[in-house]
């Protein structure tokens, strides 16, 4: 079902701080945001600022996980391992807003 689930926008802060402050969660998962390659894949950012700003305000020490893409390596193999100590070298504007 969807019990504990609340739909919100996360470019409103108050949406966020309203949902945060009533779920008083010890982890955060943030899969949300904009995948297409356009401007309005800088909106990633404020998503996950939006969620880092409001659990500070709300004094919890979740951890906060934030979903990205292998996309922040650029261009890299099919059959090579991509490691997080991997340079980022993001190519176009969705994988840029990740790797901000």
């Amino acid at each position: 079902g969807t019990k504990g689930l609340k739909k919100i926008n996360l470019q409103n802060t108050e949406d966020v701080d309203s949902v945060i402050k009533s779920f008083r969660p010890d982890v955060i998962i943030n899969c949300a945001g904009v995948v297409v390659n356009s401007e309005e894949s800088k909106l990633n950012l404020q998503f996950t600022k939006n969620i880092i700003e409001s659990t500070v305000r709300s004094r919890l020490h979740a951890k906060v996980i934030i979903c990205g893409s292998a996309s922040v390596y650029g261009v890299v193999g099919h059959s090579e391992p991509v490691g997080e100590d991997q340079p980022l070298v993001p190519v176009g504007l969705y994988a840029n807003s990740k790797r901000d």
